[in-house]
């Protein structure tokens, strides 16, 4: 059974006795009381929070999945759909934990919680769309090409047009295996080139930029996280120096998107 956003409730404090033996298992002092520790922290958040953050396998980011609860109020803050972890999400976790159980945790700790409960909860929006999908036993990749973008219906356009969404599939499902070439696009302006590689890719995943290509950049690595597509644009007043670059960026590429130009 699928989730949306809006079924993803805010899980209250303090945890109910009856949770599985999860007070059973916190650590207690010879007094009794609970210790403010790593063991605890990872327990108590991933109960408290259970479907709160996940980790994007894709992009390689937590994000959060469902509202957390104002450090001032304890009510669930606003929001709209999944986002990125931030740093107040840190003190939004440790005020409800402190509220809940009087325990003071470290913001190292908190952190380590929540990297604990988003890998528990990984998931890849891309290959768990794949996987999820199922073929209703038309042909269509042999002709896609023809068919949706207007190329000449041959045997050259139907081999690449095979090749390239087998190839792009194949990367983002083993992250790195064998794809060295490009698929290019050539025609006028205006005519939606990269409209329709936003539409095959979907928007999210898809950018119509790449970054100046060099050695251990952060900005490229930065901005092809996450990307499915990228595509190059008017490659034809490229320098030569600039298609070397090019070249030589997608031999050694290992990550789990593709290029188009």
């Amino acid at each position: 059974m699928s989730i949306s956003f809006s079924d993803l409730a805010y899980f209250p404090h303090p945890l109910p006795a009856t949770a599985e033996g999860v007070l059973s298992l916190l650590v207690k002092n010879r007094d009794d009381k609970l210790i403010p520790n790593l063991a605890n922290c990872c327990l108590l958040t991933s109960q408290a929070f259970p479907a709160t953050f996940r980790l994007n396998t894709f992009t390689g980011r937590i994000e959060v999945h469902a509202p957390l609860p104002s450090p001032v109020t304890g009510q669930p803050m606003p929001q709209d759909g999944p986002r990125e972890l931030t740093d107040s999400d840190y003190t939004a976790v440790s005020a409800a934990l402190a509220r809940s159980h009087g325990l003071n945790f470290s913001t190292q700790q908190v952190s380590a919680a929540i990297q604990s409960v988003a890998e528990e909860n990984a998931y890849h929006p891309i290959r768990d769309y794949l996987n999820g999908l199922e073929w209703d036993g038309v042909k269509r990749i042999e002709h896609w090409l023809h068919d949706f973008l207007g190329a000449e219906d041959s045997e050259y356009t139907a081999g690449i047009g095979r090749m390239f969404l087998i190839g792009v599939v194949a990367r983002v499902m083993k992250p790195g295996c064998k794809m060295d070439y490009v698929l290019i696009f050539e025609g006028n302006q205006g005519i939606r080139k990269s409209t329709a590689c936003k539409v095959l890719a979907g928007e999210k995943f898809f950018s119509d930029s790449l970054p100046p290509i060099r050695e251990g950049s952060k900005d490229l690595a930065s901005h092809l996280a996450g990307k499915w597509l990228v595509e190059v644009a008017e490659m034809s007043a490229a320098s030569r120096a600039d298609t070397e670059a090019l070249k030589a960026f997608l031999g050694s590429f290992a990550g789990g998107g593709e290029i188009l130009r």
